[in-house]
């Protein structure tokens, strides 16, 4: 069922990615988009496969074709392999009972020490007994997977021409700066009103042809670049002044790079893998056979149930936070490769998001504390994640409980309730997104999720022990 509901996030992820090609394998091929019977027939979609244009329906077709014919037949294989065990294993024979005496010798020779630290013994058995490992790995490989997508660089003209001023101008605010802006302002503006006398001057003669090929590259060099350049470049240099005058200072910055860092997606790989791996006390409730749970062994003493309890909180917390650090240095080192991230003791009104902010930080400064602030958040989720496991027993009410809590402010808050806004998790992940919604949202958030996680606990605890 996990392995279900993991297939079926995948594939909501890379459903609610924005690909710039919907031509994309990813988006074409994601059960979710193929559910669309408007994206298989309201335009034609095809894919470049080996160079040659495939209708994506027959793409469609043929992949999940493949995908349930061999889980058939891995189904099948796998059955007929269980079945033929069992049976050889009631077998007795003279051959069996030498395999069982030289399996005996096997068995000794891979016999391992056990740890006497509860905490050793609770990290093999959340991440290599239950296999916990192998999900961590998948879903680390789809979080690169993902992050390559969302943070691939789009080379798009306006882009070229912003970070060419943008380079251009690097660095603080000075009069030849400004100087600059106003002149090429000017000269975008000349070229662009002189553009029927012009005309006119060249037909009656008045100016040679070549004279008028070189207008003509000037006003294709306006045409092009006038909306971009008062929209961001000469918006900026007021923007920089105004802030002057209010005590603030700002920087000319190439921020696309910048902003893929500040403003991240939701990390869903991330969120799936601490929900996958906190639920620690759900395996001590679980009944393997008839008896009862090994949890009333483990409770049989006090001071048995703390040091459990505490070693399990430990290992939640410490784990989650090896995870975060993980997942977020992803998204770092792609956008670090694949975009410039200029001037980074730059003030972190730079960028314009922040203009209503009292941040006396530079970029990187920012950028770290944000980190920080997003790996607690995380290793909070994680260990209350832990509790909660403790006080609901089942991996289905811990699932549909965290999904519930997690989830369904984040999606309300899209349907413009904005009282969700407060108890947005989502946003809450992200650092940024609920910090420019002001400081005090972010703070109030805070203080209700700590709240919530300590009544967790102190319940968890009062049960546990």
């Amino acid at each position: 069922m996990l392995f279900g509901i993991g297939i079926i996030g995948i594939n909501f992820i890379l459903s609610i990615i924005n690909y710039y090609d919907s031509g994309n394998l990813f988006n074409v091929l994601n059960m979710m988009n193929s559910a669309k019977a408007g994206m298989l027939f309201e335009r034609l979609n095809v894919v470049n496969l080996m160079g040659n244009a495939i209708e994506c329906q027959h793409i469609i077709f043929a992949f999940h074709f493949a995908i349930i014919g061999a889980t058939v037949l891995i189904s099948v294989l796998k059955f007929n392999y269980t079945v033929s065990i069992s049976i050889v294993s009631k077998q007795t024979g003279f051959i069996c009972r030498v395999k069982r005496i030289f399996n005996r010798g096997e068995y000794r020779s891979k016999s391992r020490i056990y740890s006497m630290s509860l905490i050793s013994s609770e990290l093999y058995k959340s991440l290599i007994s239950s296999k916990a490992i192998y999900a961590f790995i998948v879903l680390a490989a789809v979080k690169i997977g993902i992050s390559s997508i969302y943070n691939q660089y789009n080379a798009t003209y306006d882009d070229a021409v912003y970070k060419e001023y943008m380079t251009l101008l690097s660095g603080e605010w000075t009069e030849d700066k400004s100087d600059y802006i106003n002149a090429e302002f000017t000269r975008m503006n000349t070229a662009l009103e002189s553009q029927e006398s012009m005309y006119n001057k060249y037909k009656n003669g008045n100016i040679s042809e070549e004279a008028y090929l070189e207008y003509i590259e000037e006003l294709n060099y306006s045409l092009s670049r006038k909306s971009l350049f008062e929209t961001r470049i000469q918006r900026h240099d007021e923007y920089i002044k105004k802030l002057s005058d209010e005590g603030k200072e700002a920087y000319f910055i190439y921020d696309t790079g910048w902003k893929k860092l500040l403003f991240p997606a939701f990390d869903w790989t991330l969120f799936g893998a601490l929900l996958l791996f906190s639920g620690l006390f759900v395996r001590e409730y679980n009944r393997h056979s008839s008896s009862n749970a090994f949890a009333d062994i483990l409770r049989l003493t006090k001071k048995g149930r703390i040091k459990i309890m505490r070693a399990k909180l430990i290992v939640s917390a410490g784990v989650s936070a090896v995870m975060a650090v993980l997942w977020n240095l992803a998204d770092i080192v792609i956008i670090y490769v694949r975009y410039e991230l200029p001037c980074p003791n730059a003030p972190i009104y730079s960028i314009r998001e922040f203009a209503n902010t009292d941040l006396n930080l530079e970029l990187w400064q920012y950028i770290l504390f944000m980190l920080i602030l997003r790996v607690l958040i995380w290793v909070a989720l994680s260990m209350f994640i832990c509790t909660l496991s403790a006080l609901l027993e089942n991996s289905i009410t811990l699932i549909t409980a965290i999904t519930a809590v997690v989830l369904l402010p984040g999606l309300l808050s899209e349907l413009s309730l904005d009282l969700m806004n407060l108890l947005d998790f989502i946003s809450f992940s992200k650092v940024t997104d609920m910090y420019l919604q002001g400081q005090t949202v972010l703070i109030i958030y805070a203080a209700a999720f700590a709240i919530i996680s300590f009544l967790s606990f102190y319940t968890a605890k009062k049960k546990w022990c």
